[in-house]
């Protein structure tokens, strides 16, 4: 059995917003790609959204989740990051506990200067190379890999699990109601 995670995440620093613009669009049609984000450090060391990018519809909701936590760990973005996250503060500390993602994000965050910015994605196994080959053209300043680790990954499952489960709750509770009618002839 492999050791490699599930979860991936690539990052891509860019020298101006523009050109992680030019990055960002290129990465809605790459299939390996299911969610991408652009930032942008400002003067004061911190990180703002700028743009939510792709998202790939049916890829399942863990993707997402694993691109919220990751962008919740860059400094400036936490709070509102978190805040955005419906309540899922919980689960950001338990991700933001792990650690090992953290070290990650230290070395992005000291790879940027102000006023440079940087794509973040999730990709499943293979994606990194599809996600460079696409951004080649605007010319990024560096690409960086992470991988979750094992406990970083336990957190996104049982987020998702939950999340698909309240989902899947007022759907099922319906149906017995929906079943009982008598059919109409």
């Amino acid at each position: 059995m492999s050791n490699k995670s599930k979860y991936t995440i690539v990052a891509a620093s860019f020298a101006d917003e523009g050109a992680a613009e030019g990055a960002l669009d290129a990465l809605k049609s790459v299939e390996k790609v299911y969610a991408a984000d652009l930032l942008v450090m400002g003067q004061d060391g911190h990180f703002s959204k700028h743009r939510e990018g792709k998202r790939e519809p049916g890829k399942g909701l863990a993707w997402g989740i694993v691109l919220g936590l990751i962008v919740a760990l860059l400094p400036g973005v936490g709070a509102a990051a978190v805040a955005s996250m419906g309540g899922l503060g919980l689960i950001f500390g338990a991700f933001h506990k792990r650690g090992e993602s953290k070290e990650y994000i230290e070395k992005l965050t000291k790879s940027l200067k102000p006023g440079q910015a940087a794509i973040i994605a999730s990709v499943p196994d293979g994606g990194e190379e599809a996600f460079e080959k696409a951004i080649a053209p605007s010319n990024p300043l560096a690409v960086l890999t992470h991988e979750l680790s094992s406990s970083e990954a336990t957190v996104v499952d049982k987020t998702t699990e939950a999340a698909d489960a309240a989902e899947a709750a007022p759907a099922d509770a319906a149906a017995p109601a929906d079943a009982a009618a008598p059919a109409e002839k």
